[in-house]
């Protein structure tokens, strides 16, 4: 029987995993950051070249300058190019190994599960919760560890950048952030719980379909064809429409920040303009300023397209967390020990067994196999002659009494050593 922590949260799940490789991610982390120092720069060089343009210094010192910032631009391009290269070579042995972790961590502990819990719930959800949750738990780590850290640095640069240029740049943009983050957040949690209902939906469709292949002598026995079919369709439609609403959430938020964007570009312009007039700016301010504006929005832009993502992501996540709040109903105790079999002879002690639904199926049973005895057992379909191996083999936990191997309580050792000592041919083989 598995023991694992267990993480209850998208957040400590996601961080759970990412401890096991933390060195790795955090040298990506920081790779990443560095190359917002180059996206936002790039700019800056720009200006001082076009100001070194217009100055009014001789050729050769122009020159000089310009041969010094272009330098300074290609070498800075070159040590993030190979930075950006090194993170996605450490990316490439991270990442499938987080994602096996998780994938491991999920198949350990749903195969720990009852016997009734398999009964009870569709083999097909389950495995595609097992199989979705660790690529989207990579998918948001990748957004937020790599791309956000990456892009919230390089706009903190810009943003300084503009200021250092003139004061009024810095606000205007950081006014628009604002607009754009707190529009953002709020709409949130709408989007979040239309893509939290989507993902149910899609995982219920997938394991409709894995059902049915599973179980697809019996669909062709019955002729139950079509019977599928309309369940199928059913259950897709569930899933189109939540698909849609959750998009449609999710365009309403990107025209409200393509009207902010556009009222953002054009307070910046007039400003520069009127700067221009007021001999407030200089020549190259004029590619500074439109450069990391229009780079602000691609960034921002891109982190838009993401939110989608984002949401889809998290919500597979906590589709697949459901399969962790279902707790274990047979544990072993603390002290359990290994069974330890001799002659072998097995005693059911006045024990009693009903069915959750409440089906009584024993009460007060006696019974005594002594060793080495071969025994049958006969009666009607449904009296219980699967069940009391099932009790046996403790895939079922009894009401009252106990059972025993070698004067030894089922109860009291182990799960996996009491099935290692006990030998079963399924009936359906």
């Amino acid at each position: 029987m598995p023991t694992l922590f267990i993480p209850t949260t998208v957040a400590r799940f996601v961080a759970y995993f990412l401890r096991k490789q933390q060195t790795c991610f955090f040298v990506q982390f920081t790779l990443c950051f560095g190359w917002s120092t180059k996206e936002a720069l790039f700019p800056f060089f720009t200006k001082n070249m076009i100001n070194s343009l217009y100055s009014q210094q001789t050729k050769s010192i122009i020159l000089q300058t310009l041969l010094w910032q272009g330098g300074c631009l290609f070498l800075l391009w070159t040590v993030m190019e190979l930075a950006m290269r090194w993170q996605g070579i450490l990316a490439a042995q991270s990442f499938p190994q987080y994602r096996a972790d998780i994938r491991t961590y999920l198949f350990n502990y749903v195969q720990g599960q009852t016997y009734d819990y398999f009964n009870t719930h569709s083999t097909g959800d389950i495995a595609s919760k097992i199989s979705g949750m660790p690529r989207a738990c990579e998918n948001l780590l990748e957004i937020f560890l790599l791309h956000v850290t990456s892009i919230g640095g390089a706009i903190t640069i810009s943003i300084i950048l503009l200021g250092v240029t003139d004061g009024y740049f810095a606000v205007i943009s950081v006014i628009w952030l604002v607009l754009h983050v707190g529009i953002s957040f709020c709409w949130a949690k709408m989007c979040h719980q239309a893509s939290e209902q989507q993902a149910m939906a899609v995982a219920a469709l997938n394991g409709k379909i894995v059902d049915v292949f599973m179980n697809i002598m019996n669909v062709l026995l019955f002729a139950q064809g079509q019977t599928e079919l309309n369940r199928f369709a059913s259950s897709q439609q569930e899933e189109v429409s939540r698909a849609q609403y959750a998009r449609w959430m999710v365009e309403k938020l990107k025209i409200c920040q393509s009207l902010l964007a556009v009222f953002y570009l054009l307070t910046l312009l007039s400003y520069l303009i009127g700067g221009w007039f007021y001999g407030m700016v200089s020549p190259g301010d004029f590619a500074l300023v439109p450069m990391l504006a229009f780079s602000l929005l691609g960034m921002v832009w891109w982190l838009n397209g993401q939110i989608p993502i984002i949401f889809r992501e998290v919500g597979n996540i906590k589709a697949g967390l459901q399969l962790l709040k279902i707790p274990y109903q047979i544990r072993d105790k603390a002290e359990a020990r290994l069974l330890k079999v001799g002659s072998g002879e097995i005693i059911f002690h006045d024990v009693s067994f009903n069915y959750p639904c409440g089906q009584s199926v024993f009460q007060h049973l006696f019974l005594s196999i002594p060793a080495k005895q071969k025994i049958g057992l006969v009666g009607f379909s449904g009296a219980g002659k699967s069940t009391l191996v099932r009790l046996l083999l403790r895939l079922h936990d009894v009401d009252a009494g106990a059972i025993m191997i070698d004067r030894q309580n089922i109860a009291d050792v182990t799960q996996h050593s009491l099935r290692q000592q006990i030998a079963v041919i399924p009936q359906d083989l």
